[in-house]
């Protein structure tokens, strides 16, 4: 057929068979989109001619449902795959960062339950010089922290994502909540769970004359 468009039906029924097994290359492509756009009941006959295909390849190969014990082999294989084993997106493949930046890749690793039931923390950074950390929150459906003050520092508060009911507003995702030093924070509620980044202060080290 070389370049020229579709001109039978012959030609489009070739056409349409390697387009039902993925051999076409682009030229064919745009031969049997011609076509298409040509004669639109093409497209029926095309859509019909892959599931004849897909029928036809059933029958002669039906499915096989892997034992329990080769399933499990290939999902110990999966897990043993070096991304997965570390926990990490296959970003980390990427260069090495420049000096001076860190990078903690979303992921399960660094999460620590809590003694409050339902609420999970992350820390992200740590920077007892300027007297402050950044913490990921993550409380579950109904999870309730408890009230407590701010003796230490100012606290910022942005939720993520969920929503999060505190001092009378109801936060969701985008919301930020400033809270000076020396203030009380009444309990804090998620009713569907929520995901918070809390910039807190800490303990500056002690610096001698």
């Amino acid at each position: 057929m070389g370049g020229l468009p579709v001109t039978t039906c012959g030609e489009f029924y070739e056409l349409a068979a390697l387009s039902v097994v993925g051999l076409l290359d682009g030229n064919q492509r745009v031969q049997l989109e011609l076509y298409c756009q040509v004669h639109p009941e093409a497209r029926n006959e095309l859509a019909a001619f892959g599931d004849a295909m897909t029928a036809f390849a059933r029958t002669v190969c039906p499915p096989v449902i892997p034992s329990s014990g080769l399933k499990a082999r290939l999902m110990d294989r999966i897990r043993l795959t070096p991304q997965l084993r570390r926990g990490v997106a296959a970003d980390e493949l990427k260069p090495p960062l420049s000096p001076g930046f860190h990078w903690i890749p979303s992921s399960l690793e660094g999460w620590v339950n809590t003694p409050i039931a339902g609420l999970r923390t992350k820390q992200l950074a740590e920077n007892p010089g300027a007297g402050y950390r950044v913490v990921l929150l993550e409380l579950a459906a109904d999870c309730r922290f408890p009230s407590h003050s701010h003796q230490r520092g100012p606290e910022e508060l942005y939720v993520i994502s969920g929503n999060l009911v505190t001092e009378g507003r109801t936060l969701c995702a985008g919301d930020y909540l400033h809270a000076e030093a020396g203030t009380d924070h009444g309990e804090l509620w998620s009713p569907s769970g929520c995901v918070a980044m809390v910039v807190e202060p800490v303990r500056r080290p002690h610096v001698h004359a």
